[in-house]
C-alpha cells in the first residue's frame, strides 16, 4: 500500500483552478480525481480536485454556487474528462471547454443533477440517439452484438 508523507487541503477560488493544475503538471504531479459534495439545500457545492506526486497529496477545494462555470482542466490532464462529465451529470456543475463533453449524457439518469437538491426534469427522449450510440443491443452492428454477447457469457 502506498505511503503518503502528507495530505493537504487548499481553499482556492474557482478562477485559480486552471493555473494551479498547470503548475502541478509542470512539477510532475498527476491528476487523481474531482469530486463534489452538496453543502446546503440551495445548491451550494464543494468541489475538490486532487493531485499527487506519489509522496504527497494536495486537494484543491473550492465553493461552487449554482450557475458558476468551472474551467476544465482536460487540456492539462486529459483524464479529467471522466470526472468533469460525471460531476456535471450528477451535480449540475458546468465545466467550460471539456475535451470530450458528453453534453449531459455521460450517465443516463432520470433526474438532471440527482445529487443536487435543485432537480430539473431530464430532457425527454433517448439520450443515446444524440450520442450516436445504439440504444439497444439489436441496434448494434452484427459483429459488435456478437462480441457483447460472447463477453457476457464468459462472465
Amino acid at each position: 500500500m502506498p505511503h503518503f508523507d502528507k495530505q493537504a487541503f487548499m481553499d482556492i477560488e474557482v478562477s485559480q483552478l486552471h493555473d494551479l493544475a498547470a503548475q502541478y503538471k509542470g512539477k510532475g504531479w498527476r491528476y487523481v480525481n474531482t469530486h463534489a459534495l452538496r453543502l446546503d439545500e440551495e445548491g451550494l457545492l464543494e468541489l475538490i480536485c486532487t493531485f499527487s506526486d506519489h509522496a504527497d497529496i494536495i486537494n484543491l477545494r473550492m465553493t461552487v454556487h449554482p450557475g458558476d462555470h468551472i474551467p476544465s482542466i482536460t487540456d492539462i490532464f486529459f483524464s479529467a474528462f471522466v470526472f468533469e462529465n460525471e460531476t456535471h451529470d450528477l451535480f449540475g456543475v458546468a465545466f467550460d471547454d471539456i475535451a470530450i463533453d458528453f453534453g449531459g449524457h455521460f450517465y443516463t439518469v432520470s433526474l438532471t443533477a440527482p445529487m443536487n437538491p435543485r432537480h430539473i426534469p431530464a430532457p425527454q427522449g433517448d439520450p443515446t440517439e444524440t450520442m450516436g450510440a445504439p440504444s439497444t443491443l439489436t441496434d448494434a452492428p452484427a459483429n459488435q452484438a456478437t462480441q457483447v454477447a460472447t463477453t457476457s457469457q464468459e462472465g
